[in-house]
C-alpha cells in the first residue's frame, strides 16, 4: 500500500512556488499552491 503525500506550498513568489512544486513532485508529493495566508487557510 502506498501512502498519498500532499503538500501545500505557500509563498507570495510564483517563482519560489514553481521551484518548490518541481522538487516536491520529484519526491512524489501531490502539490497544492497558495499565494498568501488567506488562500492557504481557504485551501485547508
Amino acid at each position: 500500500m502506498t501512502s498519498s503525500k500532499t503538500c501545500l506550498i505557500v509563498d507570495d513568489s510564483k517563482v519560489i512556488r514553481m521551484v518548490a512544486r518541481k522538487i516536491l513532485q520529484e519526491l512524489e508529493f501531490k502539490t497544492e499552491e497558495a499565494a498568501d495566508g488567506k488562500e492557504a487557510m481557504d485551501a485547508c
